[in-house]
């Protein structure tokens, strides 16, 4: 005894090239779209995460340009930390020194506290005495010194006690971590009072750019720095987001228009089919079923099919997509 699904399966014969049309059909759109939204949403992520890698736990860095000659004091700092929103506050100086007696050329010198922030920022792990050093990959290689030499820095003898490695995809800088009350009595202006020239600030989630008005408010000459406010790197994702949504809103309307073409071929093959049954004695109701049975199994095959193949591509090539992605965000 034939079944509506019986029924339904037999009539595919008919018609097999338009009912293999149909699921390519729906089985290319729905690769289409579920690769770029995943890529669109791996995109995003990978941004964050390299924003975090290269930023750390830092959501603001405040302090004064060097042209205007002013410091961040004690009293500042202080305010700063009892702001809402503000989870921590780090200071740190920033100084050219000069090393292992090279007159001729002066580096970058950042005096930095030893709290987790600020780890997290350089990305270094020992907590820096008077008298202890952080050298760069480049300076440590320029000088030839390792953890546990010494080295000559302004007037002062410091022992390293960790060297930076150069992160992925970036260049090695020429930068020296030393403590922060050494680095700040060698900056211009410095005054018993002085905290530093900047201020790293760890905020609640969401609360970054509040924050950051906030502390405008309080003094408008603050140069306020938000991490997340990279306007090139978010310029070139909304690109991306836009293109990929244009694209994917095409593709549907394409395959909508491909796929009511190819069903109105298909019904127009088997029409003799239906007209048969119907003179068997067959309901229009019970001929309605066999048409959306037809119909939910070509719909049904497509998306398995389309859903299989995007997970396929989405776990063979897509973390090297992502990649010469994230490639392009660091060199815009």
């Amino acid at each position: 005894m034939f079944t509506m699904r019986n029924i339904a399966l037999k009539l595919f014969r008919a018609a097999w090239a338009n009912v293999l049309t149909s699921i390519s059909i729906i089985t290319i759109s729905i690769c289409l779209v579920m690769t770029m939204t995943v890529y669109i949403w791996n995109a995003n992520s990978q941004m964050k995460a390299d924003i975090q890698a290269l930023y750390g736990e830092m959501d603001l860095m405040v302090g004064y340009n060097p042209d205007q000659q002013k410091l961040l004091t004690t009293n500042q700092i202080e305010e700063l930390s009892t702001l809402a929103g503000v989870t921590q506050v780090s200071r740190l100086s920033i100084a050219h020194t000069i090393v292992e007696h090279e007159k001729y050329t002066a580096f970058y010198t950042v005096g930095v506290e030893n709290d987790d922030l600020v780890k997290s920022r350089y990305h270094f792990a020992v907590n820096l005495g008077p008298d202890d050093a952080i050298l760069s990959e480049n300076v440590a290689r320029l000088f030839n010194k390792r953890v546990g030499d010494s080295i000559h820095i302004q007037s002062k003898d410091f022992i390293v006690q960790e060297i930076l490695p150069t992160m992925k995809g970036t260049d090695s800088p020429n930068i020296i971590l030393l403590a922060n009350d050494v680095v700040k009595a060698w900056m211009n202006n410095s005054q018993p009072q002085t905290a530093g020239i900047f201020a790293l600030i760890k905020t609640d989630e969401g609360r970054a750019k509040a924050v950051g008005a906030e502390i405008k408010q309080l003094d408008e000459t603050l140069r306020v720095d938000v991490m997340s406010d990279y306007d090139v790197i978010k310029r070139n994702l909304q690109s991306l987001m836009v293109f990929m949504i244009v694209l994917s809103v095409f593709i549907l309307l394409i395959s909508s228009v491909l796929l009511l073409s190819t069903f109105q071929l298909l019904f127009y093959k088997i029409k003799e089919q239906l007209m048969i049954l119907r003179a068997l004695g067959a309901s229009v109701k019970q001929v309605g079923r066999i048409v959306k049975l037809q119909l939910s199994l070509i719909i049904s095959f497509g998306v398995m099919l389309g859903t299989t193949l995007s997970l396929v591509i989405i776990k063979s090539w897509l973390p090297l997509n992502c990649t010469l992605c994230k490639g392009h965000f660091k060199k815009s």
